[in-house]
């Protein structure tokens, strides 16, 4: 007869079953829309929502996640977080420490998919990715969705309109292939977008359509081969033919691939959709050629 498995073995290949989506809130203005976000992503990732509340402990800390917000309506809406995570059976854990590192820690864990994060309010009703939020995106190793404040969700249970832009490049391709397969399965509908710049317009580009046609099949089958994927191919800057293609479709969500980094220039066409649209944004980190197996 086998060994019967102790509790401490059980409860680890519990965790390891575990698919969770972890929600980080704060109490600031974003709080309402990521624990919202969260809850329309997880049916398409097949997890469940964890919020986590993260406390800090320096002052510095502190002043930076409350959008310098006075004590009181910063904790007002740490209880608004608190009663929309009930009402919407989000589990929600609080802890006390450097919010940067408690959040590395929390998104390390293996029974964690993906995270969705805020975007901070400035004093002058402008809106930024966080100093945390653009640490942790820098040293991202899963999906990380960021959700504006002002952002408003349909009434839809669950997100149904995906867009993704598509830039041609392998690794591009393998590092969205699993997220994006795993979204189709749960029902949503994909479109993907290849934007052709001046440079980059094929030779045959204004030949007979069954040619461009064929160009589109074959680009699908090399980038997005997920069944029922659509492609629509636009011309003109990147960033604004992708945000003009996402509110055009009303997408729920786009889904970009992102090398972690805008120093140097980097990553220019990421930077602009983010700073363009207020529709959420999950940025899955590059796989880079030289690290893919075969």
């Amino acid at each position: 007869m086998g060994q019967k498995m102790s509790e401490k073995e059980s409860s680890t290949v519990q965790r390891e079953q575990e698919r969770l989506l972890l929600a980080a809130i704060d109490g600031s203005a974003a709080t309402t829309p990521v624990l919202l976000a969260a809850s329309k992503l997880a049916p398409l990732l097949d997890a469940t929502v964890q919020a986590l509340n993260i406390s800090p402990t320096s002052e510095t800390e502190k002043a930076l996640s409350t959008d310098s917000l006075p004590d009181a309506a910063s904790s007002s809406r740490s209880e608004s977080a608190a009663a929309i995570a009930s009402s919407l059976h989000i589990s929600l854990r609080n802890v006390e420490g450097d919010v940067a590192d408690e959040l590395s820690t929390a998104i390390g864990d293996p029974s964690v998919v993906a995270a969705v994060v805020g975007a901070r309010r400035l004093e002058s009703h402008r809106y930024q990715l966080g100093h945390i939020t653009q640490e942790l995106l820098a040293h991202a190793t899963k999906p990380i969705l960021v959700v504006w404040p002002q952002w408003t969700p349909s009434s839809d249970a669950t997100w149904q309109k995906v867009l993704c832009p598509l830039d041609g490049n392998e690794s591009t391709a393998r590092s969205i292939r699993t997220t994006m397969t795993t979204i189709a399965s749960r029902g949503a509908k994909i479109v993907a977008v290849h934007v052709f710049e001046p440079d980059t317009v094929p030779r045959f580009w204004d030949q007979h359509g069954h040619t461009q046609e064929s160009w589109g099949r074959e680009f699908l089958y090399r980038n997005c081969s997920v069944p029922g994927t659509t492609l629509q191919i636009l011309a003109g800057p990147p960033g604004e033919k992708i945000v003009e293609a996402a509110n055009g479709y009303q997408a729920d969500m786009i889904v970009m691939c992102w090398a972690g980094s805008t120093e140097g220039g980097r990553a220019p066409v990421v930077t602009e959709v983010l700073y363009r649209t207020r529709i959420p944004v999950l940025l899955i980190p590059r796989i880079e050629d030289n690290s893919l197996s075969s």
